[in-house]
């Protein structure tokens, strides 16, 4: 009776651990398809390129005008160096003093770009400098160019106007590039979260491999221990049983 409850533990103790090895396994075989899945590609970053328009800028210092759809169109981009943008940006300006203004005079170029570069070199970080000379001209190009600016800066001081419009820009640009490097940031700190994902998935992936291969060689202690127990059970020699025989008979006729 005992001998066949303990073989009916043991059936059911190697059942558990096949069922048991064939999980972990799976978990994994699992676990190391998602370390390689997760975090295989450093997310594309986007590019510091902030948009400010014409007709924002036109509305935040001039609110009663409205953006004139009839504006004249941005000149097309162009590989062309800082200086280029800041002549740009400029002559933009000293149109618009012409036109609404003629009898202010031509404007000190000098001065008028060595205020446009100081304007760059004041940002918070000096290698946006680039996207923002070259938002800039394209911007104050299109501001400086629509019908509504004209109208709009014959209520106020016009050096009042475009020191506005300059001081919007700035705002806005560097507002956008805040905003781009903070989506940037969130997506490395998303990266590297699915990498410290990915890692943790391996090492877990690597202990249920472990685990399995333990399980697996206690299943084949197991079986060799049911192996024994049969061997134990199976009828012995006849010479073994006279040897055995003979070991007794002196200690049989002894006593």
């Amino acid at each position: 009776m005992l001998q066949k409850l303990e073989n009916a533990y043991l059936a059911i103790l190697r059942f558990v651990t096949l069922l048991v090895a064939g999980a972990l396994l799976i978990a994994a075989v699992v676990m190391a398809i998602n370390s390689l899945r997760g975090g295989a590609n450093e997310p594309e970053q986007a590019k510091l390129e902030p948009k400010v328009s014409a007709e924002q800028i036109l509305q935040a210092i001039s609110p009663e005008a409205s953006p004139n759809k009839d504006a004249a169109k941005k000149e097309p981009e162009t590989a062309d160096p800082l200086a280029h943008d800041y002549q740009r940006t400029a002559k933009a300006i000293s149109r618009f003093i012409d036109k609404t203004h003629p009898g202010l005079g031509p404007l000190d170029q000098d001065s008028l770009l060595g205020a446009l570069h100081s304007r760059s070199e004041a940002l918070k970080k000096p290698e946006h400098a680039p996207a923002f000379v070259k938002g800039m001209a394209d911007t104050m190009e299109k501001l400086f160019a629509a019908p509504a600016a004209a109208k709009a800066v014959k209520a106020q001081d016009p050096f009042d106007f475009i020191n506005g419009a300059l001081d919007h820009y700035t705002e806005q640009f560097e507002n956008q590039a805040d905003a781009i490097e903070v989506k940037n940031a969130e997506r490395m700190a998303n990266y590297q979260q699915e990498q410290a994902d990915s890692a943790k998935n391996l090492y877990f992936a690597a202990a249920c491999f472990g685990a399995f291969l333990l399980i697996v060689f206690q299943s084949i202690i197991i079986r060799i221990e049911r192996n024994l127990r049969c061997l134990e059970r199976l009828p012995k020699p006849a010479e073994e049983e006279k040897r055995e025989g003979k070991n007794l008979s002196p200690a049989a006729s002894q006593a």
